[in-house]
């Protein structure tokens, strides 16, 4: 979890005033236990999605839609 450390500063960067703290920080916890689900469960993860997490091209597309659905919340 200290990764969020690293993360939420990033997003009050992109938010600016337009997000509380705890919605930063809320938004900031949801990407990082999205990927550590991926990694936890790889096999269930492309069972369930299709996607195989060790092909990079894959991989970059499943980060892109983690950060942009984050983004856009």
């Amino acid at each position: 979890m200290s990764i969020c450390y690293f993360v939420t500063p990033i997003l009050r960067e992109h938010f600016g005033s337009s997000k509380s703290d705890l919605e930063i920080t809320v938004t900031a916890l949801q990407m990082i236990a999205a990927l550590q689900m991926i990694l936890l469960k790889e096999a269930e993860f492309q069972r369930y999605t299709g996607v195989n997490i060790h092909d990079p091209k894959q991989r970059e597309e499943v980060l892109s839609a983690i950060l942009s659905t984050a983004i856009k919340s």
